[in-house]
């Protein structure tokens, strides 16, 4: 008899080990712990064996597609960002191909932007990027360099979204370079689900010198001592290693005389492993002037790595 209620004891213990294992399942929240309930079998005594349920606190980790790590970035090819920074204690290099055709006359153009971002402390990110517009050595602002830095003030948390400050300088390296410009963008974040994300990022761009970016385009008047915009959109994670983008651009023209230019743009990423992915967009403008680019289509390879960090999460 002593032997029948010690084996119904380990029969019962198997049933519900196995209850909760099935139960477990993917994580709804990205943002918090959840208590795992965890199983052992007392020993004290066969008659009188009971079940303890102990509590023990786990993590439950993202897919890889966020930033291929545990934080949620956004390295598509798209002005969209994320406030989610770098991962801490990795280093992020991009190198991204543009094609874009245009409706000022001159001809098609390839580009290339080479970046590297670097999580250097939990909610900091260092970047640091050069652009080049290829077959055009002499256009203006070709080898220029960028210098970012990206702080996450506070993360997601029930209603509130999460928010970062994003800087970044354009230091005139280049050709024909004259001038430092620095733009300062807001990154707010808001999970409407747990695969399902919208983004808002105001900017403002202070211009002193040339235009920062590669143009072999000549625009009449002067360029913009201040420039404003916006970028808001929504993400989509389809699978666990591909998520799908979408954006509205709202900005001043660059240079004055211009109205306001209007475009939209989709993209996505796809985490191939841990460490390499590959991202896609397409930007088209709504406006059809000669401002900025008819039709863009841009291919970026990432490629991230360990790297020191002041600290880690």
């Amino acid at each position: 008899m002593v032997f029948l209620r010690a084996i119904s004891a380990v029969a019962v213990s198997a049933l519900l080990v196995t209850s909760v294992a099935n139960g477990q399942g993917d994580s709804a929240d990205r943002y918090a712990f959840e208590e795992t309930p965890v199983l052992s079998l007392a020993q004290a005594d066969p008659q009188t064996a009971t079940v303890e349920v102990e509590t023990q606190v786990e993590r439950h980790e993202r897919p890889a597609t966020v930033g291929m790590g545990s934080e949620w970035d956004i390295w598509a090819p798209v002005r969209m960002r994320s406030a989610d920074p770098q991962d801490t204690g990795t280093i992020q290099l991009l190198h991204t191909v543009t094609y874009a055709t245009s409706s000022d006359g001159t001809d098609d153009d390839v580009r290339l932007f080479v970046m590297g971002e670097w999580g250097i402390a939990p909610n900091h990110q260092l970047s640091l990027a050069m652009p080049w517009l290829l077959g055009d050595g002499d256009a203006e602002g070709n080898f220029n360099t960028e210098f970012g830095w990206q702080w996450r003030l506070w993360e997601e948390k029930d209603w509130a979204p999460a928010f970062a400050l994003r800087n970044t300088l354009f230091i005139p390296t280049g050709e024909g370079g004259s001038g430092l410009d620095w733009e300062l963008t807001g990154l707010v974040t808001k999970s409407l689900t747990d695969r399902w994300r919208v983004h808002f990022n105001p900017f403002l761009k202070v211009a002193s010198g040339d235009s920062p970016m590669p143009r072999e385009k000549k625009h009449p008047g002067d360029l913009r001592d201040f420039q404003w915009g916006f970028v808001a959109g929504t993400e989509y994670l389809v699978t666990d290693n591909l998520s799908l983008m979408l954006d509205y651009i709202h900005e001043t023209s660059e240079y004055r005389g211009h109205r306001n230019q209007h475009s939209m743009e989709f993209g996505g990423m796809w985490a191939i492993t841990k460490h390499h992915g590959l991202g896609f967009g397409t930007r088209w403008t709504l406006d059809g002037d000669d401002q900025e680019d008819n039709f863009s289509a841009s291919l970026t390879y990432s490629f991230t790595f360990d790297a020191p960090a002041f600290a880690r999460n």
